[in-house]
């Protein structure tokens, strides 16, 4: 399922915390199909159509997955015939017009005639191949029969790294997941029962057990019901939930309500993300997601404490695109709420 282009910015929702060496996970982590491990599991399917030349894959592998040398894991892979490299002819084919074939076969005294497969097949036959691959060196990774079966069976280890789960890494997901009887998502949905149940009376946890039922629910192509997960996270971001609702947790937003972009009552970019899957898989306007918004909202108004159920509704719908003049209203929008509050509890300094 594609995500479409978004100009949401992730504030809250984003922080990422850098992840120790992968050789420490091989001790307790559970090898994938083929016997592959779950970060390999990535990075077949990172590398396909990348050029074999560019081994130097910076800092991201070694902060996400903690692989200090990607290059050296692919090189395995290829040893393991999960990933290869691609041949001299599918890699003339790649990279090469055919006025670029016309003028090798020309330095060559070959023939210039004919469709681009038979210009190929007459340098390789006549030009030796180390010339050739100095010529046409930019050579990419291809998956094997066997490095797409190996992808193909092990979906939650990309579900483990986007959207995620609550308390857990491609490789505890996959070892759940492979140590569960039922499918991948029905693992998925039993770790977020117990995890709920092991975590009662914490609005941060149950924020977090919220969002992912979400994206469960949005990855089964449920979207009434996932649209109706997301409002609940979305009314508890906006209105405070996580400030426990009561004078004290007010009292600690003070001074954090408005504008939107100092505010801690900010939708969430997990949140976000979710309503935008809804509004592009199900091909409606702003105004009809606002409609679908707005039936959960109102059956779970008490949550409103901070913004009324149209507010809620209209500062999602905002917060998705980041116009100018949607950026004015979010603030203006805030500032409101906040008179509201000095009005309500004016012993709290707002």
């Amino acid at each position: 399922m594609a995500t479409p282009r978004s100009r949401l910015i992730p504030h809250s929702d984003f922080n990422p915390v850098p992840s120790p060496p992968v050789e420490q996970r091989f001790t307790d982590a559970a090898r994938c199909h083929g016997g592959v491990w779950p970060h390999e599991i990535l990075l077949l399917d990172h590398a396909q159509g990348r050029s074999t030349n560019n081994q130097d894959l910076g800092d991201f592998w070694q902060n996400a997955y903690g692989v200090s040398d990607p290059g050296a894991v692919l090189t395995s892979l290829a040893e393991r015939d999960f990933i290869r490299a691609s041949t001299i002819g599918e890699t003339i084919d790649r990279e090469a017009t055919i006025p670029t074939l016309k003028e090798e076969l020309a330095k060559h005294s070959l023939p210039l005639s004919g469709k681009k497969s038979d210009l190929i097949g007459r340098l390789i036959g006549n030009v030796p191949g180390d010339e050739l691959a100095s010529i046409f060196s930019n050579r990419r990774w291809i998956l094997t029969d066997a490095g797409r079966e190996a992808i193909d069976a092990e979906p939650q280890v990309f579900y483990a790294d986007s959207p995620g789960v609550v308390g857990m890494d491609i490789w505890s997901l996959s070892e759940l997941v492979h140590q569960s009887p039922g499918s991948w998502r029905d693992a998925i949905w039993g770790y977020l029962n117990k995890y709920q149940t092991e975590h009662p009376d914490d609005p941060v946890a149950e924020r977090a057990v919220r969002l992912d039922e979400a994206n469960v629910l949005m990855f089964e192509e449920r979207w009434q019901d996932a649209l109706q997960m997301a409002t609940l996270v979305l009314l508890s971001d906006i209105n405070g939930r996580r400030n426990d609702w009561t004078l004290e947790g007010m009292a600690r937003l003070a001074g954090n309500i408005a504008p939107y972009f100092a505010s801690r009552l900010e939708v969430g970019y997990g949140v976000g993300i979710i309503l935008l899957n809804v509004r592009y898989a199900l091909d409606i306007s702003d105004g009809q997601l606002r409609e679908m918004l707005m039936k959960p909202i109102q059956r779970f108004s008490s949550m409103c404490r901070v913004f009324t159920p149209d507010e809620c509704a209209d500062i999602a719908i905002l917060a998705l695109n980041f116009e100018p003049d949607d950026i004015t209203r979010l603030d203006q929008m805030y500032e409101t709420a906040r008179g509201r509050l000095r009005q309500q509890y004016p012993n709290v300094a707002w």
